[in-house]
């Protein structure tokens, strides 16, 4: 639900207000909704382990279980997240998105191959904290994108 209302808003804004986005922005705006959401349902999968270890074997999706699985999922994120955020602070110049994301991929990567393993309380803050972070850090890109692009349009008006 937050993501079609930021999809209409910046529908609206780039209508109005600024021009259309070319096809390589458009794709890295679209690598960051799609970060964003990725470390948000991250977050709160960490959140819900405990619940859905129950759950898991009876839906048939073990594989989810596995820390193999977790440690690639992770590793994913962190190239994603680094790739779509550093062509944007290129382009808006802001250092904010990388400084949340960098203790938000330390956390998930201190979480993930840390020597605990997959269990225990650590890791479950570790990995929730580090992923709402890394989500927080895609929105703060895209906002930041966003407000550079409509200052753009407005310095470019006579």
């Amino acid at each position: 639900m937050p993501f079609a209302l930021m999809s209409s808003t910046t529908s609206t804004v780039s209508n109005a207000a600024t021009p259309a986005l070319p096809p390589v922005d458009m794709a890295r705006h679209h690598l960051d909704r799609v970060g964003a959401a990725g470390s948000l349902i991250c977050a709160a999968h960490c959140a819900l382990w405990p619940f859905a270890l129950a759950l898991i074997p009876g839906l048939g999706l073990s594989f989810l279980a596995s820390p193999l699985f977790e440690r690639g999922f992770v590793v994913f994120a962190g190239v994603l997240a680094t790739l779509s955020l550093l062509p944007g602070w290129r382009r808006h110049g802001s250092p904010v998105a990388l400084m949340v994301l960098l203790p938000g991929l330390i956390g998930v990567g201190v979480g993930a191959f840390s020597s605990s393993g997959h269990g225990g309380w650590l890791h479950a803050v570790l990995m929730s904290f580090g992923g709402m972070l890394i989500g927080a850090a895609h929105l703060i890109n895209l906002s930041l994108l966003r407000r550079r692009s409509a200052m753009a349009a407005t310095d470019a008006r006579p």
